[in-house]
């Protein structure tokens, strides 16, 4: 007698993933192994769109379940009601004839509309046909993070007080080893790129170039006291980045900001070019702001020796440090909160599209992975509209991309209105409108309230 998990695999494989992996695993009770038996078959419907997420899936979960796996191959009959039924009742009947049918349990979070709706059909008819046969519907509700359980020919049987599972935890929980490298192999991404290490979670001691109360104090002063001498100092600093695309202008620019000449094919991230940039800001006495808000910006600048350090703390100190205060927060947070063991936190986490161009990429500033979860961070310390609503949507983009409806999404910025950055976002998707928080300026202010929050956050 066999038990047959039924998945429609769509475009978000998350939950089609999870839900294998929490049904085949020994995560339940006997008592909740009534409620919805162990698979013994796995039948995995899909079509031609999203057969490289099926192929994911199947990667992830690994050889032991390879000899128990059937496939239904819609092709591009995902849309075609009459197509989707008979091939999946056909395939039904194959699997019957080899080996008795006791339990159909039907995954219907994924797949297009027809296939949810024709795939029910086509396991209610079989169930009908076949008297002994039980019959479950089940998805992964994204509010409750749990597995919500119904049955058509038995209404009955689940209730109130026992159509969810788990019981006492929710699915997170159960499912916290689930890895970044999980989440980019189930959607098809390439692992290629990645050198060793890079895949594993990290924390600030990780990526620190100051100590946690350094980047403490230093971010409290830019955010409540030096919000205008940063975003003027920066903002000619910041065309280093565009350096080829209007030279004259920034060498313009430079000089009379800076004091400083760059010759015509002079590299100003160069780590003696770099260096005098900064010593000459430092003597100007408009600059006692950033030794007040850093002291140790000298022996950082001093601690330059190539181009790659010059580029690490030109990021720091003209954005990253936002990112590298909200990490440190976010630690205490989880801390707190008692979530150390339940959550992963990645660090500039890079995404390829492509395993033969590895320019092809996004780039996420922070993500919290909590079980199949995907929170991800975004932050930007431009104030301005045009940026802050770009790096916004964005972010709502990535998060449908690599979670689905069950991610969620954190737009960190220094706007003082977060209102009207809301008002922007509602017609965006409401979806991921309702799963989005916003944290402005103000709330950055207030390390301890900034905690607060995050752990409001983390815990949902």
């Amino acid at each position: 007698m066999v038990n047959v998990l039924i998945s429609l695999v769509g475009s978000n494989p998350i939950p089609i993933y999870c839900l294998n992996k929490y049904l085949l695993g020994d995560y339940r009770t006997d008592e909740e192994l009534k409620r919805i038996p162990k698979p013994n078959k796995l039948l995995f419907v899909f079509s031609e769109d999203t057969k490289k997420y099926y192929e994911g899936i199947k990667e992830r979960l690994g050889d032991e379940y390879k000899n128990i796996i059937e496939v239904c191959n819609l092709k591009s009959n995902q849309n075609y009601a009459d197509l989707i039924e008979e091939q999946i009742q056909t395939k039904l009947d194959e699997i019957n004839k080899k080996e008795k049918i006791e339990t159909i349990i039907l995954n219907n979070t994924g797949g297009t509309k027809p296939m949810a709706i024709y795939s029910t059909m086509a396991v209610y008819k079989f169930a009908q046909n076949n008297r002994n046969v039980q019959e479950i519907e089940c998805y992964i509700d994204p509010i409750q993070n749990k597995v919500r359980l119904n049955s058509l020919l038995n209404p009955e049987k689940y209730n109130s007080s026992n159509s969810y599972l788990p019981e006492d935890k929710d699915l997170r929980f159960y499912l916290k080893d689930i890895s970044m490298e999980d989440i980019l192999a189930i959607h098809g991404l390439p692992l290629n790129h990645y050198d060793e290490g890079k895949l594993l979670p990290n924390s600030y001691e990780d990526i620190k170039i100051v100590s946690k109360e350094e980047i403490k104090n230093f971010s409290h002063k830019i955010i409540s006291k030096y919000c205008k001498e940063y975003t003027e100092f920066f903002s000619t600093l910041r065309k280093l980045e565009d350096i080829k695309k209007d030279y004259k202008i920034y060498q313009k620019a430079l000089k009379e900001y800076y004091d400083v000449e760059l010759g015509k094919k002079i590299n100003p991230l160069s780590s003696q070019k770099f260096k005098e940039i900064f010593s000459s800001y430092l003597k100007k006495e408009e600059s006692s702001w950033l030794e007040d808000a850093l002291p140790s910006i000298k022996d950082i600048i001093n601690t330059v020796n190539n181009r790659e350090n010059a580029e690490k703390i030109y990021k720091f100190l003209s954005g990253t440090w936002l990112e590298h205060y909200l990490m440190i927060a976010v630690e205490e947070a989880i801390e707190e909160e008692g979530l150390k063991d339940e959550i992963k936190l990645y660090h500039s986490f890079v995404c390829y599209l492509d395993e033969n161009y590895k320019k092809s990429q996004f780039e996420i500033d922070l993500v919290a992975l909590k079980g199949y979860q995907i929170i991800v961070f975004t932050c930007t310390t431009d104030s301005t509209k045009g940026l802050t609503k770009s790096k916004s949507f964005e972010g709502l983009h990535r998060v449908e991309q690599l979670g689905g409806e069950h991610a969620k999404l954190c737009i960190v910025n220094m706007k003082e209105d977060k209102e009207e950055l809301d008002r922007e976002l509602v017609g965006f998707n409401s979806n991921f409108y309702k799963s989005k928080e916003i944290i402005s300026r103000e709330d950055l202010k207030d390390y301890d309230y900034l905690v607060k929050k995050l752990r409001d956050i983390l815990k949902k």
